[in-house]
């Protein structure tokens, strides 16, 4: 069994130090990060001789909302966008899992009956999961609290959306 932990670059070398398996990095900083940022993640990596193998923090509320009623079309381009920087920086680095748990992107938003939200955040998921097998990384649904989001809080929530 490998053991990992949630961290950020600046942590990285500490946890490779402590004997950790591999680092779970955040995918929303790995896939905006400068060119420069991403050399120093990648530097880091090699010199504490640890993977990145699993991301948190897939979207970043303050970089997308998944819902739209005007465009959905361009939210879906957008997002395919990204994924494709992300998940080919992420590959580079040793990923091999992008979790979406992603709070307050996929928050129901008001005007948003749970069918609506459903079916887009499930086109949504589509397109990370194309995108992501093309880099042979799995994409996968997180269950959060209510607390955190209005949108799947049990595992079999999660399991109903990754069916549809």
């Amino acid at each position: 069994m490998k053991i990992g932990i949630c961290a950020n670059p600046d942590r990285w070398s500490i946890i490779a130090d402590a004997g950790y398996d591999y680092v779970e990095g955040n995918f929303s900083k790995i896939a905006t990060a400068s060119d420069e940022e991403f050399e120093e993640m990648k530097r880091i990596l090699d010199t504490a001789g640890i993977k990145m193998e699993a991301t948190n923090g897939f979207f970043s509320s303050k970089l997308f909302s998944i819902y739209s009623k005007e465009d959905f079309e361009a939210v879906k381009e957008r997002v395919r966008a990204y994924c494709e920087i992300g998940f080919s920086r992420g590959a580079f680095l040793g990923q091999k899992v992008a979790v979406i748990g992603s709070s307050g992107a996929r928050n129901i938003r008001e005007g948003y009956t749970k069918e609506e939200a459903e079916e887009q955040f499930c086109e949504v998921l589509r397109v990370c999961g194309e995108v992501g097998a093309k880099y042979g990384i799995v994409v996968t649904v997180e269950a959060l609290n209510p607390k955190e989001t209005n949108f799947i809080h049990t595992y079999a929530d999660g399991l109903d959306i990754i069916k549809k």
